[in-house]
């Protein structure tokens, strides 16, 4: 059990409700003021309070009649040795929309009875609320997810919260429409704002869609416990109490839904705030748990690394590595691209394909100079002609076919590897069971910018003109391995037995750019995940190695080919940072909107401007402009 302290005892008196007798529970919401000054994600919306607050009560009045035939939901309220915080926790859940959910206060022996009577006394104030909560508070010794659901009925759900947090008041109703529309789920995920509560409250980041691939959830804890899951996921787990408090129930959701055990959903809504100034307290062991599983798929646990941090690493080493390396002239470049895969530390056999597309004879005799300086054991370097137009898949098939690793790694004569093992981690990822493409983190020249942390499929596509996907650049989650949606086939690798099961790049609708969308939607389509490792890095200098063209072909023929770009369940990986308290006399406009109005105007004058000067004299005609579609 967690150690208590001694923090200030709870104050009935210190609750921001003033009325002493509420009969309803709109009264309840419009007499709140905690409701009124706590920043929901309703203000960065730029919603008036008043139809926030008309939300609540429709929800309130209308969304109950569903309910009964659906599972019930438990929220268990952590209070650890400190409750600071427990009052703003217990009203955000006394203001929740629906009224079918049961709440589970488990706390410190040594407080257990001055929590009880706070709750008690805060019902007594709102007589509905009293009437409404009775038999519906509990204070179990612990999270038994295998106790819950004999007491509270089988195949209940549970969500997590700890004191100093606060819920959503739509949350139980977001929740159970989320269950309406997609019944079988076991995990329902939601987005997070992590407070500052102040005063004045402000939020510190929002962490929207997290990810819920469980070989994403190695890597990152996030969600943290912003989920509802199905009791009957903790049955061997025992008592969860320990991991939410101490923030460390990622391990127990990465043993659910590994190998497609569990199927999660999504809700995209901000329904979990977040103290952020609280710590945890325990925990740290629930990715021990699953140390069995893990090796039984092949994975190591790497722990105490450098900054205190962990990983997992593959145990299967590739017996032969290809690199293959399409190029044409550039003779620097490319040298410098294959003497940084020489310069790689391997375990197994290493193999360069050096594909050239019609070079000229100075730059190929400068190469074989440089193979000949770099050659070292187990190492076989070989050239091969490509004596045909620019065509980036072709090229890259070319290389697969006369290659004979198990593993074969692509990469653009405008990239260089910079992490000594970065080669080895990403072949060894590549065989790993169910696993398609590989990647990892690449830079420009300046070893700072970045160029790509895997693919992203767009949030706003839009025209036809524009990709259906993206290359990743969100700072905050470069750093990760992670599931991802795509990699580039700039630095990338891929088993051959996954060659053989989703077949060669296509060669005839994607020559050349988009080669890389496609073939990781393809591994998508056959149930293969894509990896990216942020661990590893390269350099790479974008479009280097050819020249930008019109791809609108291939763009359209993208979007027709995968129509259900926008129910994978990567559609799209963000961290926003951005501040949802604005200054008193600000224009009511949320940052990103305001930013876009005075990006538009400027625009405007600036064409405004462009045209009075450019206008041609009377009687004469100007000659046409072309129109970019970009613009």
């Amino acid at each position: 059990m967690i150690a208590p302290n001694r923090p200030a005892p709870l104050n009935i008196e210190t609750t921001v409700l003033r009325q002493d007798q509420i009969g309803s529970y709109e009264e309840l919401v419009r007499s709140s003021e905690w409701l009124a000054s706590t920043l929901f994600e309703h203000v960065s919306r730029n919603v008036p309070h008043g139809d926030f607050l008309r939300r609540l009560v429709d929800e309130h009045v209308l969304g109950q009649d569903h309910l009964d035939a659906l599972p019930l939901l438990v929220v268990a309220l952590v209070v650890e040795g400190s409750v600071a915080g427990f009052e703003r926790t217990l009203e955000s859940l006394l203001l929740q929309t629906a009224r079918r959910f049961q709440v589970a206060v488990v706390a410190d022996p040594a407080r257990r009875r001055e929590v009880q009577e706070y709750v008690q006394a805060r019902l007594r104030r709102a007589p509905f609320l009293a009437k409404l909560f009775r038999g519906r508070v509990s204070y179990p010794d612990g999270i038994d997810g295998a106790a819950f659901e004999r007491s509270m009925g089988e195949g209940c759900y549970l969500t997590c919260v700890r004191a100093g947090d606060a819920l959503h008041p739509s949350t139980v109703t977001s929740f159970y429409l989320e269950m309406h529309n997609a019944p079988a789920a076991d995990v329902y995920v939601w987005n997070e704002m992590s407070m500052e509560w102040g005063p004045p409250a402000s939020a510190r980041q929002f962490l929207r869609k997290p990810q819920t691939e469980w070989l994403t959830l190695l890597h990152i804890n996030y969600p943290s416990y912003c989920f509802a899951f199905r009791a009957s996921l903790a049955r061997e787990v025992g008592d969860l109490t320990g991991e939410v408090a101490g923030d460390d129930l990622h391990g127990f959701l990465v043993r659910s839904l590994m190998g497609n055990r569990a199927r999660a959903v999504t809700i995209p809504q901000y329904l979990l705030l977040r103290d952020a100034e609280r710590k945890a307290v325990a925990g740290g062991s629930s990715l021990d748990r699953s140390r069995a599983d893990l090796e039984a798929r092949g994975l190591a646990l790497e722990q105490n690394l450098p900054g205190g941090g962990y990983r997992f690493v593959p145990r299967r080493r590739s017996r032969r590595v290809s690199v293959v390396i399409p190029f044409r002239d550039r003779p620097e470049a490319t040298g410098r691209a294959m003497s940084s895969v020489l310069d790689q530390e391997l375990e197994g056999e290493l193999e360069i394909v050096l594909v050239n597309n019609r070079s000229q004879e100075a730059a190929l005799s400068q190469l074989r100079a440089l193979a000949e300086r770099r050659r070292r054991p187990r190492t076989l370097i070989r050239l091969v002609d490509y004596d045909r137009p620019f065509n980036h898949s072709a090229q890259c098939n070319l290389g697969v076919r006369v290659s004979a690793g198990d593993v074969v790694a692509f990469l653009n004569n405008d990239a260089e590897l910079v992490t000594p093992g970065a080669l080895e981690q990403m072949c060894s990822w590549s065989l790993v069971e169910g696993v398609g493409t590989v990647g990892i983190r690449l830079v420009a020249h300046d070893r700072h910018t970045l160029v790509s942390a895997g693919i992203t499929a767009r949030l706003a596509l839009g025209p036809d003109y524009r990709s259906l996907a993206e290359e990743c650049r969100d700072h905050h989650f470069a750093d990760y391995n992670r599931e991802t949606y795509g990699n580039s086939f700039a630095c990338a690798a891929v088993a051959r037995r996954t060659l053989e099961k989703v077949g060669p790049l296509d060669e005839i609708n994607f020559p050349t750019g988009l080669n890389d969308v496609d073939y990781s939607l393809r591994c998508r389509q056959l149930g293969l995940v894509n990896m990216y490792l942020g661990t590893e890095w390269a350099i790479h200098e974008a479009g280097g190695s050819r020249e930008h063209g019109d791809e609108l072909f291939q763009k359209i023929l993208l979007r027709r080919r995968y129509p259900c770009v926008y129910s994978d369940s990567l559609f799209q990986l963000q961290v926003e940072r951005r501040p949802v308290s604005r200054p008193r006399h600000a224009p009511a406009v949320p940052p990103t909107k305001r930013a876009l109005r005075d990006r538009i105007l400027s625009w405007l004058s600036h064409r405004a401007l462009s045209r009075a000067a450019d206008r041609p004299p009377s009687g004469s005609r100007a000659p046409d402009r072309e129109q970019h579609p970009g613009r």
